[in-house]
């Protein structure tokens, strides 16, 4: 009998497991898709980008700021993956009211790291409220998830298997109001959402792109010049040619080639490289095309010497020691000191002799040849490979006229180094008929970004880079006030009017670039933003630490005795602006760097690269402008030196506003 009950037994299991089904699962992080710079474009002007943005300490480097439309104002999410659980971390929210910030008490699981089709989640938590940046009580989250699919959703971008993610948040704020809010996603895997349903609003994906393919290169040399041409990528927005020294690899460089697809290069006997391009595109780079190379070969004196650098520098009579040389391209007209440039020559090992004689011929802004000498006459032979360094010198900035010119270095017939260089007519200060003061900022070195271990850094202050900034420039002693954009434009749009001297604000990124295109017009000078770089350079004037005038003791609204003596924040503002040169100025004469109002800069938002950099203008191409320098409404943090934060071109706000750039 017991073999019997054993058959039985199986069969029962076998029938058993034959009617039970297993619900269908699906990964969270492939369809909630946090990933660096989301690649959806959607209709009904909404948009969605995502970015590294922690807002606050709480955040941590790899929380995501999760950007999405609505009907009225502008919301953020915070979330993060951690073991594929999406975790949130908060919220801000920002209207005519002014700044909502929803803190959970800690980071909440959102959604588990495998969703069941058809089941239902409901995560929930307590928040701490602020407004303005000042704590205003209690408020929670109530959410219920439902997962369904999969469906066929058809959008203009294309069609998609999907899962609907059915959002209901049953919500209360510190005041006792509450409501219902539902969202409906459609989650597309490695995508994220392609349609969203809120407020009774559909949202759908209307282009859908990806880093282009990889052009294929083809090249060719007759006599000293190198001819090139790359098949063009689709989606493309530009290309970058890459060489290498060939065939030792010593280093990689790379152009800029903007959208071109070919071009051609006047070379230099011996010279010897790899080649390769990328395209690229606001959602990344292809990969490197074919890689060719080419060995230039001929009669010319130089025999294989490869110019490795050529710089500008002020000395006396004698050239100083690399560690004690500061390189320039721009001289100031009363210096005493000469005009000087170094050329870096790089040789191979060979045996030839070396035998080459240097014209200069430097010409002015319209091509006219300003002057010519005969540098020195060098002969070499038997040497090893080596790298050598060759100086000359000029006359004093003084005896020529304030301009720009480029210097041009021929080896007999053939140019083998090109730069330029200027002479500027430093005032030390500037002021135009608005009565707009501006402070002539010498070119320099700084490190840009903050330390790790700043009180209240963000992350995307780093990493901290060497910035290289070759020219000087004027930048305006304090911003743009009511009175001088009025007498512009012939309005004042403040929100804070009635004070002419305070700064303007309530006025767009894509506004300013008007009021300079009217600027320039009026004959004195050449007018702009500043880049990034040079707001941060002119902010620090030399300094390190948070502010110009010290460190960090504050990050919210309270107290920090360095800040108060410099700008106006949430501790001291009045919830207002106040007329500009109020508060103590920096070591270069500029008032407000921190505090009164936001400033527009010049470059699209992106995260900094951890390379040094030289004269850089940010990315080609983006959906939001940086802001520096924080405002009346700011908490202490954000009013540092380093701190960054992105802000739509056409929009605007009674806590942004602008400081002029002048060219010298």
């Amino acid at each position: 009998m017991r073999p019997a009950r054993l058959i039985l037994l199986s069969l029962a299991i076998c029938v058993l497991g034959a009617s039970v089904g297993f619900a269908e699962t699906i990964a969270t992080k492939d369809y909630w898709v946090l990933t660096d710079g989301y690649r959806g474009e959607f209709t009904n002007s909404g948009e969605i980008n995502l970015s590294y943005g922690p807002y606050g300490g709480y955040i941590s480097e790899d929380v995501f700021d999760v950007d999405w439309p609505g009907t009225t104002g502008t919301k953020n999410q915070f979330f993060k993956y951690d073991g594929g659980k999406l975790l949130y971390y908060g919220a801000r929210y920002v209207d005519n009211s002014g700044e909502w910030v929803y803190v959970p008490e800690a980071d909440q699981e959102f959604l588990p790291a495998v969703l069941e089709v058809g089941a239902i989640y409901k995560p929930k938590w307590s928040r701490n409220e602020y407004q303005n940046g000042m704590y205003v009580g209690p408020g929670r989250d109530n959410y219920t998830i439902t997962v369904r699919g999969p469906f066929t959703t058809t959008v203009p971008a294309g069609t998609y298997t999907t899962y609907e993610l059915n959002l209901t948040n049953e919500w209360a704020t510190h005041s006792g109001k509450g409501g219902i809010t539902t969202y409906t996603y459609y989650v597309a895997k490695d995508i994220g959402w392609v349609k969203m349903i809120r407020d009774g609003i559909t949202y759908e994906l209307n282009s859908y792109a990806r880093p282009p393919g990889s052009p294929l290169l083809s090249i060719a040399t007759s006599g000293y010049t190198l001819s090139f041409s790359w098949t063009p990528a689709a989606d493309a927005t530009g290309y970058t040619l890459f060489y290498a020294p060939y065939p030792g690899l010593g280093y990689i460089g790379s152009i800029d080639m903007g959208t071109k697809t070919s071009g051609s290069f006047v070379l230099w006997d011996g010279a010897a490289f790899y080649v390769a391009v990328q395209a690229h595109n606001n959602y990344g780079s292809s990969g490197y095309s074919n890689i060719e190379h080419f060995a230039m070969s001929g009669n010319f004196s130089l025999l294989g010497a490869t110019v490795t650098y050529l710089k500008f520098f002020e000395s006396g009579n004698q050239i100083p020691p690399v560690a004690e040389r500061e390189f320039a391209t721009a001289f100031a007209k009363d210096s005493s000191e000469f005009i000087c440039y170094q050329l870096g020559l790089s040789y191979p090992k060979r045996t030839e002799r070396l035998d080459f004689t240097l014209t200069v011929r430097y010409y002015k802004s319209d091509g006219s040849v300003f002057g010519e000498f005969e540098a020195e006459h060098y002969v070499l032979s038997d040497w090893s490979a080596s790298s050598h360094a060759r100086g000359f010198g000029w006359s004093t900035p003084g005896n020529w006229p304030a301009g720009t010119y480029t210097l041009r270095l021929f080896d007999g017939q053939t140019e083998i180094a090109a730069g330029t260089f200027s002479i500027v007519d430093n005032a030390a200060t500037w002021t135009n008929s608005l009565g707009q003061s501006f402070k002539l900022i010498s070119a320099g070195i700084f490190t840009m970004g903050s330390p790790s271990g700043e009180l209240g850094r963000d992350s995307d202050e780093g990493p901290q880079h060497q910035v290289t900034l070759t020219q000087p420039f004027y930048m305006q002693t304090t911003e743009v006030t009511q009175a001088q954009w009025e007498a512009v434009m012939g309005s004042n749009p403040s929100k804070f009017s009635g004070c002419p001297t305070c700064p303007v604000e309530y006025v767009s990124w894509n506004d300013v670039q008007t009021f300079i295109t009217e600027m320039n017009k009026r004959g004195e000078g050449t007018y702009s933003l500043p880049t990034e770089a040079q707001w941060e350079y002119a902010a620090r004037a030399g300094s390190t630490t948070a502010f110009y005038n010290g460190g960090i003791t504050e990050t919210g609204s309270g107290n920090d005795t360095n800040l108060d003596a410099i700008g106006w924040y949430t501790y001291n503002s009045g919830a207002k602006t106040h007329p500009v040169a109020q508060k103590a100025p920096n070591a270069w004469g500029l008032y407000d760097m921190s505090g009164n109002v936001w400033e527009h800069v010049h470059d699209w938002y992106l995260s900094y690269s951890s390379g040094a950099v030289t004269d850089p203008t940010g990315p080609s191409s983006g959906t939001h402008r940086v802001i520096r320098g924080g405002s009346w409404n700011s908490v202490a943090k954000t009013c540092r030196s380093a701190n960054r934060d992105d802000y739509g071109p056409g929009s605007y706000y009674s806590s942004v506003g602008f400081r002029l750039l002048r060219q010298p």
